[in-house]
Order: structure tokens, then sequence, then C-alpha cells
């Protein structure tokens, strides 16, 4: 425990396996990078895995100043997991695990869900049992991670002498709160605890103990009376909303009991009853497009080229803000499950063809670092999608569409093939994150309809060719206008198409743009003023959105794709917004049963500070960024108008 006694995991180094045990699996220390941060763990796993099997797996977290090389010793798991099971160990960095602070909770939080990923991806693990069980300090953090991630995330936890305390961001918003009858705010997994009663060590005694495990009662709705369980003299409490186990041992100490791993290979073989659903990996990482759904653009990070200074990258706190965990948080607070996070690509990738991030100091990296860690955060920690989506400029600072340093995509100076291997680059970035979706630009315009439809192909066929199985976003030309889809005024060939054309001839007459997963979905804007570009805050009619998306609807439903909306916005001021939005939510629901309507993301969002303009003011901002920069609360008027329908 931080500021306590130092606690080595050494109780019960010295229990040996049983031969048959220990020789049915094997180990190796794993290294990845994870919120920016090196980190390394032991993985331990059958010599075989017979194929369509779905083996839990199992995190063990060991106590301060130890490391997961100890851990595995002092708490044998595997000698009891005669049903098998995947197992990891991490080391804490420094040898401690960071639970007294929000930015290491939140850091370790990324770090579980993005080794589930990894272990689903390579093995083929049941996400449905997933476990964290931890001693000490590293108890104290699998309770915060139960808490911060749930039971949609972890099915149990073993909790040997940890203890469950709320800590502070930086503004002084706890991570969870104790509510009135005992319990915490946040929805706890089923849990086994196990605890001695001569455990007197500050911060983590027997008497914490009792105290943690009352949490937990009052939490899952307990009703005080208990059965025996696992091993004696462990005992069960009945009637919980998930189980709840309690192993006090008489006569020990902050040690490791010595039925430890049996008890808890009890617990977890027994697959502890599930709670919710899990939203994030129900059913092998589905199609999660297949359900409609409601979120914000999220900003901030988009540029015009220019402030991406090309030689050195851009600039943190001046050319962009340092987004705040806290922003994610208010969005989530609302019920939004989905971010179209914008980034600019010349600040992902400093010349064609190079790599991404740009380079592994600097500038560059510092971006890179900053848009993943909202990313991992948003989708790990809140269970949100993120449609990552790249914003360019032309020379002018405005919306460029498919551009790199104000050269169109398809040209001899920005070639498809450079566009293919940003987008190849980009999906083995993300390809493991079932959460992260990808939109291939913003809104193109001044091009070529044709061009910009065979440059999508090109980048579809290289996302799929890194394994990347996630939903991708195809905008049409046009700024990429609802009303216009089957329009060719924006086309700027001899022979003018429109973007349902491109779509249904991409690959030649009669050829469709096509993905060998039949995941891909038209990506579409409008706003309601007269040239539905957002420059204003004039709503030409309450049924504006409405006749402007049915464009783009009807031709998708006739031909069998499916739509997103990806920017919408108007000005809550305004004399009918509120008359007008109504209409446009009614129009979405009556459609999106259908599955043709895959979802929308409003128009926009982000720091308080950089993004805080409720109206147009040219720029179409419809701000429904928290208020106060201070501690991310406090709605706009627009949040006030449409906060009720995500």
């Amino acid at each position: 425990m931080q500021g306590l006694v130092k606690v080595w995991v050494l109780a019960i180094v010295g229990m040996t396996w049983s031969c048959c045990s220990q020789a049915a699996y094997v180990s190796e220390t794993r290294n990845i990078v994870s919120s920016g941060i090196p980190r390394s763990y032991v993985l331990a796993r059958p010599a075989s895995i017979p194929p369509g099997t779905a083996l839990p797996l199992v995190f063990s977290l060991h106590g301060d100043g130890g490391n997961g090389a100890n851990m595995r010793a002092a708490l044998p798991l595997e000698a009891q997991a005669t049903t098998g099971a995947v197992f990891v160990y991490p080391n804490a960095p420094g040898g401690t695990f960071e639970y007294y602070t929000y930015d290491g909770r939140s850091r370790e939080a990324v770090f579980v869900t993005e080794v589930i990923a990894a272990m689903h991806a390579e093995f083929g693990i049941d996400t449905s049992r997933v476990f964290v069980v931890g001693f000490s300090g590293g108890a104290t953090m699998t309770n915060a991670l139960g808490c911060r991630l749930g039971p949609t995330v972890i099915r149990g936890l073993g909790i040997h002498s940890g203890t469950l305390y709320p800590v502070n961001d930086g503004g002084g918003i706890p991570d969870f709160t104790y509510t009135g009858i005992g319990g915490v705010s946040c929805p706890l997994p089923a849990a086994a605890f196990i605890w001695g009663e001569n455990d007197n060590t500050s911060g983590v005694s027997f008497a914490e103990g009792v105290n943690v495990r009352n949490n937990y009662a009052a939490t899952q709705a307990c009703n005080g009376s208990t059965s025996s369980s696992l091993i004696s003299p462990c005992v069960s409490y009945d009637g919980c909303t998930r189980e709840l186990d309690w192993c006090a041992i008489p006569g020990m100490g902050h040690a490791i009991w010595s039925q430890a791993a049996p008890a808890l290979w009890q617990f977890i073989d027994a697959s502890a009853p599930v709670g919710e659903p899990d939203p994030i990996f129900s059913n092998g990482f589905e199609d999660q497009a297949s359900a409609a759904f409601r979120g914000t653009n999220f900003v901030g990070m988009e540029m015009a080229y220019q402030n991406c200074d090309q030689a050195g990258g851009p600039i943190e706190g001046t050319n962009y803000p340092h987004h705040d965990e806290r922003l994610v948080d208010y969005f989530a607070s609302k019920h939004m499950t989905t971010l179209r996070f914008l980034f600019s690509w010349e600040c992902m990738q400093q010349v064609l063809n190079g790599p991404i991030p740009a380079a592994q100091t600097g500038r560059y990296k510092t971006y890179f670092d900053n848009y993943k860690r909202i990313v991992d955060y948003a989708t790990s920690v809140k269970g949100m999608r993120v449609i990552v989506e790249p914003w360019d400029s032309n020379s002018a600072g405005g919306a460029g569409g498919a551009r790199y340093r104000g050269n169109v995509v398809g040209s001899g100076s920005v070639p498809t093939a450079a566009f293919a291997d940003f987008w190849s680059r980009m999906a083995t970035i993300f390809s493991a994150n079932p959460k992260v979706e990808y939109g291939l630009i913003n809104e193109p315009n001044d091009m070529s309809t044709m061009s910009w439809f065979a440059s999508a192909q090109a980048a579809i066929t290289a996302i799929r060719s890194t394994g990347a199985t996630q939903t991708i976003y195809v905008p049409g030309n046009g700024y990429s206008a609802a009303s216009s889809w089957t329009s060719t005024f924006y086309d700027t060939a001899a022979t003018k198409r429109s973007n349902a054309y491109g779509w249904l001839n991409a690959n030649g007459v009669g050829q469709p743009i096509v993905d060998p997963l039949g995941k891909i979905v038209a990506e579409v804007h409008t706003y309601l003023d007269a040239d539905e570009g957002g420059g204003t805050t004039q709503i030409t009619s309450v049924t504006a959105a409405r006749d402007h998306i049915s464009v783009a609807l009807n031709e998708a439903t006739a031909h069998g794709y499916r739509i997103y909306l990806g920017e919408i916005g108007l000005y809550a001021g305004a004399a009918n917004a509120p008359q007008a939005w109504a209409d446009f939510i009614a129009y979405f629901n009556a459609n999106a049963g259908s599955g043709v309507f895959s979802g929308f993301t409003w128009f926009a969002g982000g720091d308080p500070l950089w993004w805080p303009d409720v109206a147009a003011n040219g720029g179409g901002h419809f701000s429904i960024s928290p208020t106060s920069a201070a501690s991310y609360t406090g709605d706009t008027v627009n949040m006030d108008l449409i906060e009720n329908d995500f």
C-alpha cells in the first residue's frame, strides 16, 4: 500500500506444483506499450488449446514491491486449473500498482482491456469469463478495476487482503462514492474475499477487510445469511445480486493463505454468476453497427495542415488541446455510446508512406499518444464506440476532404496507394480493439466522384488486409451532403457521377464498392440552414433534417446498404429548434429499427476552452462541450435540448 508497510509477496513462494499441471503450461514474458508506458507481463497458457475451446482469462496482480513471476509462484492457480485457463501476471511499473491515483487506476483499466482484446485475438479466450485476482496492493488495484470496469468486462474478483476506497481526479471528483445503505456507486462484479484475522497491516487490516466485505454485501443486496462455500472456513452470502464469498482465516496475518489457490480456482471454475450483458465482448466481437447508435463528434485535434509543422509536428496546447478524460466521462454520463474522434492525417503521418507515429519522441509522438489515450479510455474504460476519422484541410484551412497537405488523394502528389498505406497502418494500430471503427476521411469535395470511390475501395482493401474486422464508414463526395447523394453537380470529372452511382459502380459498371466482411456504411452529413453547411443558425423548416436525410436513406434502402449520419447540428436558441430536433429524432427512431439508419453523431463537443461556441459564427460549432473547464460539468443550451435523446 502506498505510504504503508511494503509487503513482499513471498508467503508461499516455496510451494511446488505437481509435475503434470506444471508441464501442461508454457510461459513467456510479453511486452506492450499501454497509455504510452512500456509494460510487461508473464503469460502462462496450456501448451495446446483445442480449436474452438474458449478458456477463461485470469489476471493475477502482485503486492507492493513484487512482480509477476513472484505472484505466479506465490499463488499457484495453474496447478489447480485442470480444466485450463490463460493466465496473465502483470508487472507493475516500478514494482507497485498505482491504485492510489485516479490516473493510475485509469491506465491500469486501459492496460487490462487491451490485454483482454489481445488474448481474445490470439487464443480465443472466453471474454465473458475474465477474472482478476490480487494480493495486498495488487488486491487493492483489483478492487479499483472491478469498480472501474464492472461486471460487463470482469466476471469476478479474487480479493486477498486488499481494500477499496475512492480517489479524486484532478478536479476533485471521486471515481465512486458511498451510498446511504453502505454500498458503493459502481456496479461491482462477483467477488471472493480472503483475509487473515490477525492482519493488522495499516490500510489493509482485517477490520478494513470486514468494511470492504460489507460494502460489497450492500452493493449486491445480500440478505445477511451465509452458507458454506469454497474451502472451509469460507462462506457465501445468500440472496446477493452477484456471488460474494468471504474467507476469514484464523491465526493468519498479512500473508497468502495456503489454500488460496484452490479456493479461488473453485470460485473461477464455477464461473460466478454473470451480471448485465457484456456490451464490449458480448458474442465474439459482433458487428456493433447492427444496432443504431447515438453520440457526438469529439473535436480539437483536427487542424489546418499549416498548423502541423512538417518538420517538428503540432504543439500540444497551441495547435490542439490536451484532452482530459473527464470530457469523455461527461459525454458518457449523457448516455452517448459513440464518439466520432477527428484528427489530422498530417499530424499522424509526417510523410506519405511513413510510420505512425511519425517518431518515437517529440511532438508527433505526443500528438499520437494524446489521441490514442482518449481512444483507449473511451473504448476500454467507458465502453464507448470510437470512430477514428481524419479531418483534412485545404490551403485556406477549411474542410479539404480527401487531401494531404492540400493535395487531393488520387493525384500524382498523393497517390491512392499512399492513402491505402495510411489506412493499413492505422488499422494495424487499432485492429485488436473491437470498439474502434474507421471513418475513411471527412467530407471529400472538389474531386472526381469515381476517383474518390476508387481510393475508398483501396483503403477498405488495405484495412481488411491487416485482419481488422471493424465497421468502415465511407463518406460521399460533395462534402458528404445527404440531400445530394443522388446528385452530380459536385463531381469535377468530365462525366459527372453521383455518390449513389459511385457506390454501385466503384469497381466497374455494375460492380459496387465491396467489403469482404460486408461491414461498410455510407457516411452522410446534414445541417438545417439554406446551404446545409451549418455556417449559420438558420433552420429552414422543422422537417429539414428529415427531408435531407431521406434522399440518401431511400437510395440505401433500395440498394441494400446502410447510412450513418456523421454530422448534424443546430442552434437550440433558434425559435423553431425544439420542433426541428423533435422531428429529426422521430424520423431517426422510425428508421433505426430497420438497420439501414445505423446511427448519428452531433456536431460537436470538445474541450470547454477550445470549443465553447453554441451557435454557428461561420463554422457550425453548436457546442455541447461542458461549460466548466474546471470540473467538466454544466450543460450548454444545445445539450439541454438534445440530452434526453441519447
